[in-house]
């Protein structure tokens, strides 16, 4: 039988997710720079697969931006959007929550997190 959570815990899971998801996408993001991913990806050199943590990125190139995908082991869903006209990276973050419908119930939305950084 699953029981739905009450709202506060429901607002304390999303606010605990949330500073789990901005320590990933700092991570990620000193990962890159310091070992030069990022800037192989800025001079038009996109690996085709990577990792940094518990992440295995792997290339999904479009037109005009280049794109990273990798889940860890605790369903965290990770994409890094390098966009060429603007030369940013972006980090989008969205963890993996154990009770989906708990979230809906309460009428919030499970969220994304971002953090945006260029190179020079």
């Amino acid at each position: 039988m699953n029981v739905v959570k009450n709202y506060d815990e429901v607002v304390a899971e999303i606010q605990d997710k949330k500073e789990i998801c901005y320590s990933f996408n700092h991570g990620i993001a000193d990962a890159m720079i310091a070992e030069g991913i990022a800037s192989l990806i800025k001079n038009g050199i996109a690996p085709v697969e990577f990792c940094t943590g518990d992440f295995h990125f792997k290339l999904q190139q479009g037109d005009e931006m280049i794109v990273y995908r990798a889940r860890n082991q605790k369903n965290y869903v990770a994409t890094i959007y390098y966009k060429k006209d603007e030369q940013e990276f972006e980090i989008e973050m969205l963890p993996g929550y154990e009770d989906v419908n708990s979230i809906l119930k309460h009428r919030l939305e499970p969220q994304k997190h971002v953090t945006s950084f260029q190179i020079k």
